[in-house]
């Protein structure tokens, strides 16, 4: 088997891990081919930060020398690279053969297992359907308009975000949908904007059929091929929330189904302060979403599944988050919340590049898309919760996150007229 010239690691997600004396990195895979945490040393961390698919092994070996002031010898190096291809945390053969096997065996599923069942949430049907009452219980009584059209929500742990997860389900009790469009955050990579799957979704509480005619229309647009990344659906809780949530509070509407999609990154596109819709395959799938959202009417919901800010040293920050670190983060999310609200992409891009995303919001794609679809619709949204939560106390890393309902907005009051006639 030949080496490749240019090796490139795997998308993982690092953070810091105390084990012992030494330090340790944990490294999570969002695809789901490695299970379970990887622990590794600070070299091999920062070897795969040099493994980035530009360097040759001549080169990752002298600036691994220029950043170490170590030789490393390219036996050595070869050997551990090697090691890591087979280990699938380098893009390879092994890799690629994982990947297919987990894409053969998604497929011939019957339909998508709940993959949080038994950790974010009960897996016992009764017990779960009490845990879900008591966070719309917690949310109280947000303000909402009378006829919500679409909704913003979160995908936190429903650990950590109950009350704003019960807030998002109230406003899904006052749709009128029954095709609910869920576009979440694909935490995995996937090779194009977006990823469909046709498959339906299981929970505790039954399964919540995908409407695949309309997932097979989505996949034809923005240059065809959105159902080759389904496996990124396979462990992602983004939309696998919603659909518990749509089951839970929407049980006996008639015709209830989803339409899963998950959203790539638009880092690209933050860092340049252009819109995502340079791309003509976003442009493309934005423009098909909003046909039918014109075809279907009040019959059809699209909601962004996201979480906002994730600081703290999870996340790569050097320091652990207090109530003082955490005041502008909140400060820039009301910022992003008042163009949720106002229904305004081109607000949300821009004030994500003001911040250069220094603080991490892996909702950026999944909302520009919504508000994209939204606007100019007459719709306008009410803020129902913004929360944190500290998802990480070792390291004292939060998560915040929010939900918002979107309904017509209100007319403005009409003025009255003061007549110019003279009273005598």
């Amino acid at each position: 088997m030949s080496r490749p010239d240019r090796p490139r690691a795997r998308a993982f997600e690092a953070f810091p891990w105390k084990e012992g004396t030494e330090p340790r990195y944990a490294l999570k895979d969002p695809e789901g081919l490695v299970e379970g945490l990887l622990v590794v040393s600070p070299p091999v961390v920062a070897l795969l930060v040099l493994a980035d698919g530009t360097r040759t092994r001549a080169e990752i070996a002298r600036d691994w020398a220029a950043r170490t002031g170590e030789r490393l010898p390219r036996a050595e190096l070869d050997t551990l690279l090697a090691e890591l291809a087979e280990g699938l945390v380098l893009e390879g053969p092994a890799a690629a053969a994982a990947r297919a096997a987990r894409l053969a065996a998604y497929r011939a599923a019957a339909a998508r297992p709940a993959s949080c069942a038994g950790g974010s949430y009960p897996e016992e049907p009764e017990a779960l359907a009490a845990y879900l009452d008591a966070r719309i219980e917690a949310a109280g009584s947000p303000p909402m308009p009378a006829r919500v059209t679409d909704v913003l929500a979160p995908h936190i742990d429903l650990r950590g975000g109950g009350p704003c997860h019960g807030a998002a389900a109230l406003a899904y009790r006052r749709t009128e949908a029954e095709v609910f469009v869920v576009i979440g955050t694909a935490h995995a990579p996937i090779a194009r904007p977006f990823a469909l799957t046709t498959h339906d979704f299981d929970t505790p509480l039954g399964r919540v059929p995908t409407d695949r005619a309309l997932v097979r229309r989505l996949a034809a647009r923005g240059g065809g091929g959105l159902l080759d990344d389904e496996l990124a659906h396979r462990d992602e809780h983004s939309v696998e929330f919603q659909a518990l949530w749509l089951r839970h509070v929407l049980r006996e509407r008639p015709g209830l189904r989803i339409v899963p999609v998950l959203a790539g990154s638009i880092h690209a596109s933050v860092e340049a302060g252009r819109p995502p819709t340079a791309d003509a395959a976003v442009a493309d799938f934005v423009a098909a979403l909003r046909e039918l959202r014109r075809e279907l009417g009040s019959r059809v919901a699209f909601v962004a599944s996201v979480d906002f800010a994730h600081v703290g040293p999870r996340y790569g920050d050097p320091e652990a988050v207090t109530d003082a670190v955490m005041a502008p983060v909140l400060a820039a999310d009301r910022r992003l919340l008042a163009c949720a609200a106002g229904v305004d992409p081109a607000g949300w891009l821009g004030a994500l590049h003001a911040e250069r995303d220094r603080f991490h919001v892996c909702g950026a794609s999944p909302t520009w898309t919504l508000l994209s679809v939204l606007e100019g619709t007459g719709v306008t949204g009410s803020v129902l919760r913004h929360d944190a939560w500290e998802i990480d106390r070792e390291t004292g890393s939060r998560v915040s996150f929010a939900a918002v309902a979107y309904g017509a907005a209100a007319p403005a009051p009409a003025t009255r007229r003061r007549s110019s006639r003279r009273r005598g």
